[in-house]
């Protein structure tokens, strides 16, 4: 823990000198990023609608709340701002529609992007398929324009992912929707290794978790097969840190 809380130090009082003082963390995603942050009202709901002035909810309640909690508590800089730009149920194409408002317009010096779990959520109640290689264009063309308007812009990238339990884990489509989270998760990878973006593969740390060979049933790290448990985001906030820390270390050139 001593060497990792010493290159988060050390990254963030880099990042924010080369920001010239001012530097913007940016998590983005569906529910599992979301965590009902700033207190929505009605569902979906957009960001303009939300409270950004209780700071008791301005996070929302998950592992970007603890990654941002664990980065702004060891550095107290007041220059370094942290949103959270989340909106449950978002598939990509919702969270592309308002790229330009949620991520583009906070100039954001480091994105950080989990989705994916509601496009195989769509597919499987309209009984479609996904088109994989317009999901990767999108995905792709979102962290393209992020670099051309930045371009020293850090890129996080979180897979999906699911496991066999809760109302997800019975339904006779579960294999199905499996492999779909699997073919997105090889996505990501895929677009983050174009982009030079650092992989948090939550779909392996989650995999692991929930393997038969444990003692714990894995409704104790996700309780409906898809939303994780404050145990399980206490361990997607650390596996986070880790991937931004071998980023410090590594810095991209």
């Amino acid at each position: 823990m001593k060497n990792l809380r010493r290159l988060l130090l050390a990254g963030l009082s880099m990042l924010a000198v080369s920001a010239g003082g001012a530097y913007n963390y940016l998590f983005i995603g569906d529910s599992i990023t979301d965590g009902n942050w700033g207190s929505p009202k009605g569902w979906p709901c957009p960001s303009e609608k939300r409270n950004t002035a209780d700071q008791n909810h301005i996070y929302g309640h998950g592992y970007a709340e603890m990654t941002i909690g664990v980065l702004a508590s060891e550095n107290p800089d007041t220059a370094v701002r942290y949103f959270n730009r989340g909106i449950s149920g978002n598939t990509l194409s919702q969270m592309a529609d308002r790229w330009d408002k949620d991520a583009l317009a906070l100039d954001p010096d480091l994105v950080s992007i989990l989705i994916g779990i509601n496009d195989v959520h769509k597919a499987l109640k309209n009984g479609t398929e996904i088109d994989y290689s317009a999901w990767e264009s999108k995905l792709d063309s979102l962290i393209t324009i992020t670099q051309e308007r930045k371009p020293d812009v850090r890129i996080m990238l979180g897979t999906p992912f699911t496991a066999r339990v809760g109302k997800v884990g019975v339904s006779s489509d579960y294999g199905r929707g499996l492999e779909m989270t699997r073919k997105l998760a090889d996505i990501v990878r895929k677009v983050g290794a174009r982009h030079g973006a650092a992989i948090v593969s939550y779909d392996e740390l989650i995999g692991k978790l929930t393997a038969d060979t444990t003692h714990v049933p894995a409704s104790y790290w996700l309780w409906d097969g898809i939303h994780p448990t404050t145990q399980c985001h206490a361990l997607m906030s650390r596996l986070w840190l880790e991937k931004y820390a071998e980023q410090v270390k590594e810095p991209q050139l």
